[in-house]
């Protein structure tokens, strides 16, 4: 042939070429002739170049020569997965190595045919060799080692093992590349990029996060401008649950090329919407930033700083959908950064909306944290899942695998798979008009009844009843609520699935603190609020230092307008210093003004210490104009004396906050409170009532009702003042000893002769 005397030409020509050392032009000759091989799948062809390779060598050709021979076998073992062939390659670069052992080619040609050999072996035998100590995978990552001990420049085989690892599924490939990159942590090797990049990655997919975290954060140092190890290094740090993967996250999607980019879009599509994908596609890369951190944002209802802790909780998500909800057939990614792949209906829904508050099942099929029911023949897998709490704001997302060996898929409704089972095709299909779906089909299903198919609807709905309570009113109510009850069910499950991705700042563990917002006070000009919480000295870890104890506390608070726009927000970490460790019954106090302006405004404020945290209801505060020209008051300030968290005013007096808002008989109610509005030497007059609600010992519905409503009061005082003109602040003690254990609401209302009035009213509770 041809070709054949090509190659004995080209042999020639090599075998007088200066080789000592293997010069760079020799190793791209061989790297080239071994990327020809890798291009032919035909045996036939491979036997007769290494027929002529052999006949070169016997004519005592030079190393090159041995060394293409040893590709040639090491290819034709992979196109006839013949183990005999990888140990021929392993011979012809073992006798290179012996004449030439500083030839990391030849090395690195030992190494992969003998990890052919493994690979080739009975996993019986290896799994034994495992059990006994043998540990094959390490010797086998051992001869890995040689190229790069031979030349210390030289990486090229370590690489492409560790890139062919992550892409592949194949475990004992990943685990071989994994102590190979492990074992050559000492070599200067191991300081390249794409080893360092793999090697985390095959760490991270282990899940063995520190070490991964140690090659990227090295990395990063080292190359500051890599958007790729920037991505890596925010995921990893997000799945850690660290919120510092932010500016990595950032960085990279500023410096990212179209590879990396594609990367970053993959991991925002079923969480961004595509008009948002678009807007990102088309800016410039320092734009994305930006654009990417005002949608955060956005998803957040309540303006909360949360950015970090929604993208960890992202990638948490992805985690544990790459883990679980992967598609069966799912063939590994041929980007390394691609690193999640492709998802089923559950994984989905799992990264756009999170962990489920409950999983129901109707029998076993294998999905992590299902509540599973009794099996039931002809049944195909399936799951219902729940977010919120079982009423009508919750949202119900069902699945179903529709095909033997299929993957799991959306549906509206827990009775379309009914539809699926064996039993509703054999005994109601006839039903069914043709090519109508059975996920079509108008309610009523008949889920009553004693015939076979109505039984095996019952078991379903009763599987379901722990994740909606309209699962047992369907089986209770019978015929009589079929339509009815069927319909409402479908509208829940339709509604959920047209919803967009849901997220809301969340704790795993809840601190036990209190938190009060009120609008009082000024910043010079400015309006303020007053934010004070008390943290249980339970819930806190003392830092013992030099100085004392040290307790460091996080706040986060939000203030948005009436257009829910953020017009003031605050995220700082403060630390507190007290002589001796507080104990379990003692609250540890701080108070944080806000300056803001004035109008009607909603406040959510965050608190977290120690991995604990608290989140506040949604308040809503009547911020007062400093300036203003018409009668206003400020919030009331409640406080005692006992729960020590003064702060000195702009118009020079002591007011308290008591963040709790209970108080004992025992001591006076330090009030205080700001009159705004008035001209100088207006007269006006303030009534203070106590109102009793209940004898309950928390704030209720009822202390809401009265708190925009009033009513009849328990205790009064009143008492004339004159306005001094701009903010006059009132100070009152109001004694509590003659009022009983329970609920109240404290009003203060303030009126001018010509008729103005304001009234403001505040909550508390006394205990016994």
């Amino acid at each position: 042939m041809k070709w054949r005397a090509r190659l004995l030409a080209g042999l020639c020509c090599l075998a007088v070429a200066p080789l000592a050392a293997q010069a760079p032009d020799a190793r791209r000759a061989f790297a080239a002739f071994r990327d020809t091989l890798a291009t032919i799948t035909d045996a036939g062809e491979l036997v007769e170049r290494r027929q002529a390779l052999r006949a070169a060598v016997r004519a005592e050709m030079d190393d090159v020569t041995l060394m293409r021979l040893g590709a040639v076998w090491h290819r034709l073992a992979q196109v006839n997965g013949n183990a005999a062939a990888f140990s021929a390659a392993r011979s012809a670069y073992e006798e290179v190595s012996e004449r030439r052992p500083d030839w990391p080619l030849a090395w690195d040609g030992i190494a992969a045919a003998v990890l052919g050999e493994h690979q080739s072996a009975s996993g019986l035998v290896t799994g034994l060799a495992d059990v006994f100590g043998g540990q094959p995978n390490r010797r086998v990552a051992q001869h890995f080692l040689r190229g790069a001990q031979a030349d210390t420049l030289w990486h090229h085989g370590l690489s492409e093992l560790l890139g062919a690892a992550v892409r592949s599924s194949d475990e004992t490939l990943r685990d071989v590349a994994l102590e190979a990159a492990r074992l050559a942590a000492p070599l200067p090797a191991s300081r390249h990029h794409a080893i360092r990049l793999d090697r985390a990655r095959l760490e991270r997919d282990e899940g063995i996060l520190d070490s991964a975290l140690v090659q990227l954060e090295a990395l990063v140092d080292a190359e500051p401008a890599s958007a790729e190890a920037h991505l890596e290094l925010a995921r990893v740090r997000f799945m850690l649950g660290r919120g510092d993967g932010l500016r990595s996250w950032y960085r990279g999607l500023g410096l990212a090329d179209s590879t990396v980019f594609a990367a970053y879009r993959r991991d925002l599509m079923l969480v961004f919407a595509d008009s948002m994908l678009e807007q990102l596609d088309a800016a410039a890369p320092q734009e994305r930033p930006e654009i990417a951190r005002r949608e955060w944002q956005r998803q957040d209802p309540d303006g909360l700083p949360v950015i970090a802790d929604r993208l960890r909780d992202h990638y948490r998500r992805f985690e544990f959908a790459r883990r679980h909800y992967r598609l069966r057939r799912d063939p590994p990614p041929a980007d390394p950064l691609d690193w999640a792949g492709t998802f089923d209906a559950r994984g989905r829904v799992y990264v756009r909306h999170g962990r489920p508050a409950i999983r129901t099942s109707l029998g076993r099929h294998g999905g992590p944290d299902v509540e599973a029911t009794l099996r039931i023949v002809g049944a195909p897998p399936n799951e219902t899942w729940r977010y919120g709490p079982p009423n009508d704001q919750a949202l119900l997302y069902h699945f179903v695998v529709r095909e033997r060996g299929g993957d799991f898929t959306l549906a509206e409704s827990a009775l379309d798979i009914l539809g699926l089972t064996a039993q509703y095709r054999m005994f109601r299909t006839e039903d069914v008009p043709e090519g109508v779906s059975l996920d079509s089909l108008p309610p009523p299903i008949q889920t009553y009844g004693a015939e076979l198919v109505s039984m095996i609807a019952q078991e379903l709905l009763l599987s379901r009843a722990p994740a909606h309570p309209v699962y047992a009113e369907m089986v209770r109510q019978g015929k009589g609520g079929a339509e009815a009850l069927q319909l409402a069910e479908r509208t829940i499950g339709r509604n959920s699935n047209e919803l967009p991705p849901q997220w809301a700042l969340q704790y795993e563990l809840p601190l036990d603190a209190d938190v009060a917002v009120l609008a009082i006070g000024q910043d010079g000009p400015q309006s303020v609020l007053q934010v004070g919480f008390s943290i249980a000295g339970s819930a806190l870890l003392p830092i013992r230092t030099p100085r004392g104890v040290g307790y460091q506390v996080r706040m986060r608070a939000a203030v948005t307008n009436a257009a829910g726009d953020v017009v003031a927000s605050v995220d700082t970490t403060r630390g507190f210093l007290t002589g001796t460790a507080l104990r379990p019954q003692d609250r540890l106090l701080g108070r944080l003004p806000i300056p803001v302006p004035p109008g009607t405004h909603r406040v959510r404020v965050a608190l977290e210490a120690d991995g604990l945290g608290i989140i506040s209801p949604r308040m809503r505060v009547n911020v007062p104009a400093p300036t203003g020209t018409t009668l206003a008051l400020s919030d009331l300030a409640l406080g005692t004396r006992e729960v020590r968290l003064p702060w000195r005013t702009a118009t020079g007096d002591t007011a308290w906050i008591h963040p709790g808002r209970t108080f004992t008989p025992r001591e006076p109610l330090e009030l205080y409170f700001e009159v705004l509005g008035l001209s100088t030497g207006t007269d006006y007059r303030v009534d203070i009532a106590v109102i009793r609600v209940s004898g309950r010992d928390a704030i209720s519905d009822a202390a809401e009702r009265v708190l925009a409503e009033g009513g009849s009061p328990d205790l009064t005082l009143g008492f004339d003042q004159r306005h001094p003109g701009g903010i006059a602040g009132i100070s009152r003690e109001v004694s509590l000893s003659r009022l009983r254990p329970g609920e109240y609401v404290l009003e203060v209302t303030v009126h001018t002769t010509d008729g103005a009035r304001a009234v403001r009213r505040q909550p508390f509770v006394i205990g016994r």
